[in-house]
């Protein structure tokens, strides 16, 4: 079994030494590395002699296994060079290098998933990752991204892949980036192969995902007009998405994570219930998500226009033209909250005041949302038209959650309960999936989140674990309260923003 350790600069300008058996260098005892089931490189460490390798902290770099890419990353931790001891060597997954890359201000329009991942892997990621657009496969999930300056790189990619329900993605053990490429199985016979059964762990159970995000400082454009928010009193800009899965009357685990981008959207057609008015015209007008085409008063008077949702609104957007000033018009738009029987739990509105210049109003308010509610109406009054056509609804929106549950579902954890470590003496390719055939009950298939390699001078060993990330309790335990303090973090921050 032959190997070979490729050492470049750490924007990989430079190639700047090559390890092998025959030429090791300061290099002993071997390799012990760990590669995801989907391909990406996670951790390497193994033993050297500073004084006698060139390998500095930040270098890059790939082994080989019998000529095929095996790992590739950067040196974490690294020595003196001018240190004689034996000592350990820790290398992390290029991966991780997107986390020290920001996301600038630029945005996208609706598109599949996949043609932003590109843009933003082709413009912004590290010299050191290769790209070949070929390798990030379209998902046919469809998203617009908004926002996202000076947010890692990394979080970006990987809020786009749950967004499309938990599509994998990474760097390569060739150092290229991939996104979306199609898992392959593994089979192992139970006869052949040595299996043990691992623990059910159940720290990371999660049966309730709540998504949180914030409002503050929002602003937003919607065709050609820019809608600054207003906040009416009372409400809050911490907006919370929950997502349940059908276990979790039996475990009842319950976590909160920050989301990157927009937790709500504007109403459509399809999310209009009914539609009333009155001294308007062509009411369908205002509720199209077109700013071009209106509904306009049909002759002196107050204009009333009521939308009734399938949904909750968290606040209403209007435009509305103001043709003529002379009887001291004003806009007025709101919010009526019912719960599931029908019953009103509130009613909040805003308005402009005395309106004493023709123009085009585009307003939003977002309003407090009572207990109990399970649908809204949004509703603009507009006093009062002067004539026919003096007013003119562009557009009447209710501001409602998106549809997140392919992300949210994508972060429910459940225990696995056949965890299982299967081991070969030899070199084993890692594969998203494996099956175990033969073993007692009954073929055994899962996904396998790591897969571990041991290469000594004579041999090498491969540990695949399905449902289990880990079998050492106090490594596990550390990543666990890792986890839980990153998330806890983060949402204490979002919820301290509150106004």
């Amino acid at each position: 079994m032959s190997w070979e350790l490729r050492v470049w600069t750490p924007n990989r300008a430079e190639l700047k030494a090559t390890y092998t058996p025959t030429n090791p260098g300061g290099i002993a005892d071997g390799f012990r590395w760990s590669v995801r089931g989907d391909g990406n490189s996670e951790q390497m460490r193994f033993q050297a002699k500073p004084a006698e390798v060139d390998i500095a902290a930040r270098d890059i770099v790939q082994l080989l296994v019998d000529g095929q890419p095996a790992f590739y990353g950067y040196i974490e931790t690294a020595w003196p060079p001018d240190d004689g001891e034996k000592r350990e060597y820790v290398a992390v997954g290029a991966a991780e290098l997107l986390r020290q890359r920001l996301m600038d201000e630029k945005t996208y329009a609706e598109q599949d998933v996949a043609a932003i991942v590109r843009d933003i892997v082709d413009r912004l990621r590290h010299p050191a990752i290769m790209y070949d657009e070929a390798r990030v496969r379209d998902t046919g999930g469809v998203i617009e991204l908004k926002e996202g300056t000076l947010v890692p790189v990394y979080n970006v990619i990987g809020d786009l892949a749950n967004a499309v329900g938990g599509t994998t993605w990474g760097v390569g053990s060739d150092g290229t980036f991939f996104f979306n490429e199609p898992g392959h199985t593994a089979t192992a016979g139970y006869e052949i192969q040595g299996l043990d059964w691992l623990p059910v762990e159940g720290e990371e159970v999660v049966t309730k995902v709540c998504l949180v995000n914030t409002l503050s400082n929002l602003e937003e454009r919607h065709g050609s007009y820019d809608y600054r928010p207003t906040f009416a009193f009372g409400a809050s800009n911490l907006v919370i998405y929950q997502y349940e899965a059908p276990e979790h009357d039996l475990y009842g685990a319950e976590k909160a994570y920050v989301y990157n981008g927009r937790l709500l959207r504007l109403t459509t057609p399809d999310d209009v219930d009914a539609l009333t008015s009155t001294n308007l015209g062509d009411p369908n007008k205002a509720v199209d998500c077109n700013d071009i085409t209106y509904a306009s008063s049909d002759t002196d008077g107050s204009v009333i226009l009521r939308a009734k949702l399938k949904r909750v609104a968290y606040g209403v957007l209007a435009l509305v033209d103001i043709k003529d000033v002379s009887n001291y018009p004003s806009i007025m738009i709101g919010v009526y909250h019912y719960d599931a029987s029908g019953t009103l739990t509130g009613y909040y509105s805003k308005g402009t005041g005395i309106i004493s210049s023709a123009g085009k109003y585009p307003l939003m308010y977002y309003f407090p949302i009572p207990n109990r509610t399970a649908y809204s109406e949004v509703k603009a009054y507009i006093y009062y038209a002067a004539a026919a056509d003096a007013i003119r609804v562009h557009r009447l929106c209710g501001l409602v959650m998106d549809d997140l549950s392919a992300y949210a579902s994508s972060l429910i954890r459940l225990p696995y309960q056949s965890p299982a470590e299967v081991e070969w003496q030899g070199y084993q390719p890692p594969a998203r999936y494996l099956t175990v055939i033969g073993a007692p009950g009954g073929e055994l298939t899962g996904e396998v989140d790591t897969w571990e390699y041991e290469l000594y001078p004579r041999r090498i060993r491969t540990v695949a674990r399905l449902g289990s990330r880990g079998t050492d309790p106090t490594a596990r335990a550390i990543r666990i309260l890792a986890d839980q303090r990153q998330a806890e973090a983060q949402t204490t921050a979002v919820v301290l923003t509150r106004r």
